[in-house]
């Protein structure tokens, strides 16, 4: 299942496919961690404060938004 979301993402810039769970956007107003697990399900983002903090510091050094 993760293989297929890496592919995914390589192929299209998006992790999301047919038969896989919903992997949502990092800065959507709640954020999910997708666990990849013997059940797999999306949990809410417990390190939410710390992707912002490198979205910010990636923004600032490159310029490059990040969705």
């Amino acid at each position: 299942m993760m293989t297929s979301c890496w592919v995914n993402f390589a192929r299209t810039d998006d992790p999301n496919g047919a038969g896989l769970p919903n992997w949502g956007r990092a800065r959507q107003p709640v954020p999910e961690t997708p666990v990849i697990d013997g059940a797999t399900a999306s949990v809410p983002d417990f390190l939410k404060a710390q992707f912002l903090l490198w979205f910010d510091m990636w923004e600032k050094q490159t310029g490059l938004e990040v969705e």
